[in-house]
C-alpha cells in the first residue's frame, strides 16, 4: 500500500546490527540499542515527503533465551499534505512465554483502488484519499493444543474515512462495500510456530503463523478474515540463504473493500535515507 513506504525504510534498521537482536541464546547480547534515521522519498501520490523513524531494541529480563523486545516508530509529512504517524510495540516476557504486540497508526494519504474481481473495466482514475486510525492488540501465551509455540487473543480496531473519492468510478458503484469508509471492531485468535535461528535476519529454520478474526454485529461490516503465513530458510553456504514463503489471505462475508486481500502491483521506487545514504528499492 502507498503508506507502507516509511515502514519499509524503518525495517532497514534491523539489518544494521543483526548480532544485537539474535534469537540464538549463544549470540544474543542483553543490551539495549536505539537507532533513528531521517529519510526523504517521492511517489506520484505523495509527491516529496520528509520523515523520520527508528527502533528501540531492549530486553525485559536477563534470561538466556529471552528474545529482544522492540518499539518501532516513524512518521512523515509530504508536500501535498499527506502524513502518517506509526508505532509498533512488541514485548517478550517470561522466557518468551508471554508476548504482547500493539501496532498503532494514524494518517491521511492517497491510496489506489482498481476494483474487485477479474472483470473490472480499465480506468485512468484509481486514486482516492483516506484517513485512518488503526490499532491491533495481540496477547500470546504457550498453548495446550497443536504443539504451537504461542497462541493468542486478538482485538482489532480500524476507523477509516474516505475523505475524497477523487473521481474514482469504482467507489461510485453502490455495490462496493465501504465506499464511504467505516469502523471495524474484531475479535480473533492466532497460532505461531517459530523455529528461526534469528528473529529479524533468519538463515535457518522455519516459521508458520495462522490468524482468524471475526467482525460481528457491533462492527459496521460483518465478516471474517483469515491469514496463513509459512516460511522456510536453508543456509546454502556462509553467505547464501535459500528461502521460501507461502502466504494465503481470505475473507468471508461483507468485508469493507479496504479489508479485502490485495493483488499487489509492484513498481520500482528509489528511496533515499538522508542520514545513511542507503538506497532501498521495492
Amino acid at each position: 500500500m502507498i503508506d507502507s513506504l516509511s515502514t519499509s525504510i524503518i525495517q532497514n534498521v534491523y539489518m544494521e546490527s543483526p548480532d544485537e537482536v539474535s534469537s540464538d541464546s549463544s549470540q544474543a547480547k542483553k543490551k539495549s540499542s536505539l537507532k533513528a534515521y531521517p529519510y526523504v522519498f517521492y511517489t506520484p501520490e505523495s509527491k516529496l515527503a520528509f520523515g523520520a523513524g527508528g527502533i528501540y531494541i531492549f530486553y525485559t529480563g536477563q534470561s538466556q533465551n529471552l528474545k529482544p523486545s522492540k518499539i518501532g516508530f516513524g512518521g512523515y509529512y509530504s508536500t501535498n499534505k499527506q502524513y502518517k504517524i506509526s508505532m509498533n510495540n512488541v514485548y517478550y516476557f517470561l522466557e518468551n512465554k508471554l508476548y504482547f504486540e500493539l501496532p498503532l497508526s494514524y494518517g491521511y494519504f492517497i491510496n489506489k483502488f482498481w476494483g474487485i474481481g477479474n472483470d473490472v473495466p480499465d480506468s485512468d482514475t484509481t486514486n482516492y484519499a483516506q484517513q485512518t486510525f488503526s490499532a491491533t492488540l495481540t496477547i500470546q501465551v504457550p498453548p495446550e493444543l497443536f504443539s504451537a509455540d504461542r497462541t493468542g487473543i486478538i482485538v482489532d480496531y480500524d476507523n477509516t474515512t474516505i475523505r475524497d473519492r477523487m473521481g474514482n468510478p469504482q467507489l461510485e458503484d453502490p455495490s462496493v462495500i465501504g465506499a464511504n469508509g467505516g469502523q471495524l471492531i474484531g475479535l480473533g485468535t492466532d497460532l505461531l510456530w517459530d523455529k528461526r535461528d534469528h528473529l529479524f535476519y533468519p538463515t535457518e529454520g522455519n516459521y508458520q503463523y495462522f490468524r482468524a478474526i471475526v467482525y460481528p454485529e457491533w462492527s459496521d461490516f460483518v465478516f471474517a478474515q483469515f491469514q496463513l503465513d509459512a516460511r522456510v530458510y536453508y543456509k546454502t553456504n556462509k553467505r547464501g540463504v535459500l528461502a521460501g514463503n507461502f502466504y494465503l489471505e481470505s475473507v468471508v462475508g461483507d468485508a469493507r473493500f479496504t479489508s479485502c486481500p490485495l493483488l499487489e502491483v509492484y513498481r520500482c521506487e528509489a528511496i533515499f535515507m538522508a542520514a545513511t545514504g542507503i538506497i532501498s528499492f521495492q
